[in-house]
């Protein structure tokens, strides 16, 4: 659905997750609201 730069395992907060669709994007969003309080997008 989304890939980020750098496995989960290693990934610091600033790195960008990537997403191929806005429909992806608003799917992340809509699933992870109530317990991330930042994302960082790349685009």
């Amino acid at each position: 659905m989304c890939r980020s730069v750098m496995p989960d395992h290693v990934m610091p907060e600033n790195t960008p997750t990537f997403f191929p669709t806005a429909a992806d994007f608003r799917a992340r969003l809509e699933e992870h609201h109530a317990t991330i309080d930042h994302l960082w997008v790349g685009y």
